[in-house]
């Protein structure tokens, strides 16, 4: 089975699965061959009348289980290896926008369970090879190419976050927070990149300048850049917090 979905985009699930539903969408989740798919509701009951909270905060969405699941319930879910495709919405009648993949950050065995799931490039969602035809021996990196395995989503240049990370560091660009000096050998060389200009927006090919283009930034600013429907800029986040 091949699915061809586009993050941003706007689906119901006759779009994604032409020949009917494959799965329980009660429970808010289900498998079909080797891929997951989570529905959600977001500041919304789903359609069994129980709103969980889900929270979505810039590449981080806060979601529950249904309300008789535990961690043990959905171990498959959160495990390794398959893919997990997100799908959000803010009532019942419209239909879902894609995410992305997610990654489980962090879980809480609790009824219903709770997972943190991490929709940046940084965890590995979209990070698995490069196109053919990209050289990462030209000083024109070419940035926001589709890429086709099981999904159209847009490829990130694990080269041009290299080179700018080289170029500023692994401080946070806006609040100056350094995961080594806080967390020791665990935070070394640990942070987000964020793109000056989206991704989804361009819709396209383009080459990046992973300096002019990107910055170093910790995921809390990564999500309150993000946390508006209109992305904040680097000065305006930063003079909110010297606010």
């Amino acid at each position: 089975m091949k699915i061809e979905l586009t993050v941003g985009k706007k689906y119901k699930s006759s779009d994604i699965f032409p020949e009917g539903r494959k799965g329980n969408l009660s429970r808010g989740h289900f498998k079909y061959e080797d891929q997951h798919f989570i529905f959600c509701n977001i500041d919304a009951p789903g359609v069994t009348g129980h709103d969980y909270g889900n929270e979505l905060i810039g590449n981080t969405l806060v979601w529950y289980s249904s309300r008789d699941r535990t961690l043990v319930d959905i171990k498959d879910l959160i495990g390794a290896g398959d893919k997990r495709h997100i799908f959000t919405r803010k009532k019942n009648n419209e239909p879902f926008t894609y995410q992305g993949h997610g990654v489980a950050l962090k879980t809480f065995n609790q009824k219903p369970a709770k997972v943190i799931w991490d929709l940046s490039v940084e965890q590995g969602v979209y990070i698995d090879s490069l196109p053919e035809e990209i050289s990462l021996n030209s000083d024109s990196l070419i940035e926001g190419a589709k890429k086709q395995i099981t999904i159209n989503a847009y490829e990130r240049n694990p080269e041009a976050r290299k080179r700018c990370v080289n170029h500023y560091g692994f401080i946070c660009s806006i609040c100056s927070f350094d995961f080594e000096e806080k967390y020791g050998e665990l935070g070394r060389d640990f942070i987000h990149v964020h793109h000056l200009v989206s991704l989804g927006d361009i819709g396209k090919e383009y080459v990046i300048d992973p300096i002019k283009d990107l910055i170093p930034i910790c995921p809390n600013c990564h999500a309150m850049i993000h946390r508006k429907k209109k992305t904040l800029t680097e000065k305006e986040l930063r003079d909110h917090i010297n606010r």
